[in-house]
């Protein structure tokens, strides 16, 4: 399989690629050029935009609750107001797992898909799940999983939502046995595709001190004519991620963005640095020894996550997929347990058997177009 993903690196097939903003609407790039389905929609978008905002221009939506389910039902859960209570029985250390996936809006074998895509991930055994692109046959498979159901609480009600014709949105699901859900904003930011930024707080307990953890998930704005809408979304991202600490309440705060980020430009990169974020790839040495407790698994050197198993010239491969985090905020250094990443491996490399697609690798069905990435920390 290693070889079979290298050789993408240098035979990419020429196919269209076909990318779907938020309300649904479906872009096709072919040989560098961009078509809509319908012409209004096409003039709406306005591929070649440069039009960029302050950083401060955004919006914080009201905020929903999230659902779990209970009852052979789906229901409506309150963030809860008080902080959980410190004993001396809390673990003293603690492993999260997190794990960002695009699960791809396109419909040839959604249900295959998105079955085995669902499998991989729960089978790390999650405590944390951020999924971008989830479109509503995606969605139910999601809310009938059994795992799901017993364990996890969703960011959205499936009862109210909306996903539009066709269009996606982002999901956080969180293992209820391991945090206490605080609270669920959804940021709207600059963006002609729809676009968003979702952000959780999560409470827990480890070595006596009760801390919290901020998790945000987002699908960029996509494409190279996206990077100005992409720099004012970090900006908006960190903005919101450092917004209204509670010292009060918590003795330290750890943050995490993740999600497919987009990033066309090598300036991009230098972005994410200048503000202060640091990314989980390059912070997990890269290991081969068993016995060691660092492990970072890359398909290829550069950790690319798109154009892999669906390869194309549009999109050759890149690290789309990311995770990375802002430094921790601590009251006078008393936290000892501080959010460090201790694995790094991608999922989603293994093709589905006795499934075929024209325009997968080796016409082979994934479970998406992007590998998935799950990041272990220690707590």
């Amino acid at each position: 399989m290693q070889q079979q993903l290298q050789k993408t690196l240098t035979t990419l097939k020429s196919t269209p690629m076909r990318v779907r903003a938020n309300n649904g609407t479906v872009m096709e790039y072919t040989a560098g050029k961009a078509t809509t389905e319908t012409l209004s929609e096409a003039k709406a978008l306005n591929f070649t935009t440069s039009t960029t905002i302050s950083s401060t221009a955004f919006i914080t939506a009201p905020k929903p609750s999230g659902v779990i389910f209970r009852a052979g039902e789906w229901i409506k859960y309150e963030p809860l107001t008080n902080p959980p209570e410190a004993d001396s029985n809390q673990p003293q250390t603690m492993t999260l797992r997190l794990v960002t996936w695009n699960v791809w809006f396109e419909t040839e074998h959604i249900s295959a898909r998105s079955r085995a895509l669902l499998a991989e991930a729960l089978a790390t055994n999650p405590s944390i799940l951020c999924f971008q692109e989830v479109t509503q046959p995606f969605m139910s498979i999601l809310e009938e999983t059994e795992q799901i159901r017993n364990n996890f609480w969703l960011s959205y009600d499936p009862k109210t939502h909306n996903f539009a014709q066709g269009g996606y949105t982002c999901i956080v699901a969180v293992n209820l046995s391991y945090f206490t859900i605080k609270l669920l904003k959804e940021v709207e930011v600059y963006s002609i595709m729809g676009r968003s930024l979702w952000l959780v707080e999560l409470s827990y307990v480890v070595n006596s001190l009760i801390k919290t953890l901020r998790v945000m998930t987002s699908h960029f704005e996509s494409m190279s004519y996206g990077q100005h809408a992409r720099r004012d979304q970090r900006i908006a991202a960190k903005q919101a991620l450092l917004a209204e600490l509670n010292f009060g309440i918590s003795a330290a705060y750890d943050f995490i963005l993740c999600g497919d980020f987009n990033m066309t430009e090598d300036a991009e990169e230098n972005s994410l640095l200048e503000l202060g974020f640091h990314d989980v790839f390059d912070t997990v040495p890269n290991s081969t020894t068993t016995n060691s407790k660092f492990r970072r698994e890359t398909v290829v050197p550069g950790g690319y996550t798109i154009g892999i198993t669906y390869p194309s010239d549009i999109f050759p491969p890149k690290r789309f997929d990311r995770v990375v985090m802002l430094p921790p905020v601590v009251v006078e250094d008393n936290d000892k347990n501080p959010l460090i990443p201790v694995e790094y491996f991608e999922l989603g490399k293994s093709p589905i058997l006795g499934l075929s697609s024209s325009n997968g690798l080796n016409n082979c069905v994934y479970p998406s177009d992007h590998l998935g990435v799950c990041v272990s920390f220690k707590m």
